[in-house]
């Protein structure tokens, strides 16, 4: 009898441990991460960073929306199902961005956005949303000074670089996909800083471009154009601005068609966006120049916010209004609306030429 005992209370002793012991361990905290699409290169970067460096007590769950935001509106459902406590999003389609932060707030998540900007509106009145991104206007000013390095003076243009010697560069603008805020707004600041700065500027074509074969389609179709051809067979173009590197390595791939053509002229390719891919080109200065987005920074920043949102303590350092800082090299990063927008500033990457 008394062994029977003895047994009993040693059972229900370790039934009393295992209960403490359970009730003790942490509980993995789930955080969702959304992409758009794993073809894009710049969300990659981002997302690597983030894996690598995560907290190992938070368990990171990665879904695709192969370009989807129906698909995508489903994977976030999901993992409100599975208790996510903080998201991690890069929208299809950006404009969508208030559903989500609607809700997160009816959950009391958080939601973290990047790569496509929402509206100002769909972040600020929810405490618990943010979004880090690069500084798009930044980057545009970073071309226009790659662009100034080479024509110099722009009451009289670098020869070397001024093709039909007309005193006007003549541009090609490629983009990513119509409707981008973030290609639309770096080119438009590049084009609007150049002609601030008395440059004269002829915009020969603009076109939207989705994938590399579709940069070399397109700018062969521009190349060939009559109205881009003059008398003596030369091209009107001198300057093609792409929004990322991949395209600006599509035309490159045109390029090699037509570079032993007699009427072949080089012009000057300026990016944005670099990719491993592309730092030969780079190098040789066969691409002048490109923009580093600084991907790492973008993840660690992120991953930052996501500490401070779990934990409630304030791991993100100060960051300065980027009203202050849009022509200050120094500053790598800065906020807008009270912090809830963090923008990180990029740099310039280029061979600078000896006149």
């Amino acid at each position: 009898m008394k062994k029977n005992i003895k047994k009993i209370c040693f059972l229900l002793l370790l039934f009393i441990l295992s209960v403490v012991c359970s009730a003790c361990k942490k509980d993995i905290v789930k955080i969702g991460l959304l992409i758009d699409s794993s073809d894009n290169v710049y969300v990659n970067s981002v997302i690597n960073e983030i894996k690598t460096n995560v907290n190992s007590e938070y368990e990171l769950k990665i879904y695709d929306a192969d370009n989807s935001q129906s698909k995508q509106n489903e994977q976030f459902l999901s993992l409100i199902e599975e208790n996510v406590k903080v998201f991690i999003v890069s929208l299809v389609d950006r404009l969508v961005a208030n559903t989500y932060v609607e809700k997160c707030r009816a959950l009391n998540s958080s939601i973290i956005f990047f790569n496509k900007e929402p509206i100002k509106d769909d972040i600020i009145n929810y405490s618990k949303a943010y979004y880090v991104g690069y500084n798009i206007e930044k980057l545009g000013l970073y071309q226009s000074k790659m662009v100034q390095s080479l024509f110099i003076n722009p009451n009289f243009l670098m020869p070397t670089y001024d093709l039909n010697v007309n005193n006007i560069i003549e541009v090609v603008g490629l983009k990513v996909n119509q409707g981008s805020q973030t290609s639309e707004t770096m080119f438009e600041k590049c084009i609007n800083d150049l002609r601030n700065k008395s440059f004269n500027i002829k915009i020969v074509a603009t076109e939207y471009i989705a994938t590399r074969e579709e940069a070399t389609e397109k700018m062969r179709k521009i190349y060939n154009d009559p109205k881009n051809i003059d008398i003596s067979g030369a091209r009107n173009i001198e300057l093609v601005l792409t929004s990322n590197d991949e395209i600006a390595l599509g035309v490159l791939d045109f390029i090699e068609e037509i570079k032993n053509q007699s009427s072949y002229s080089p012009f000057i390719i300026i990016s944005a966006n670099m990719i491993e891919e592309s730092e030969p080109a780079i190098t040789n200065s066969t691409i002048y120049g490109t923009t580093e987005s600084e991907c790492r920074l973008q993840g660690q920043i992120i991953l930052d916010l996501v500490d401070n949102l779990l934990t409630e303590r304030d791991k993100i350092m100060s960051y300065v209004e980027c009203a202050s800082v849009v022509d200050d090299e120094q500053n790598t990063y800065c906020t807008n609306y009270d912090g809830r927008f963090i923008y990180v500033a990029g740099k310039a990457i280029y061979q600078k030429k000896n006149h």
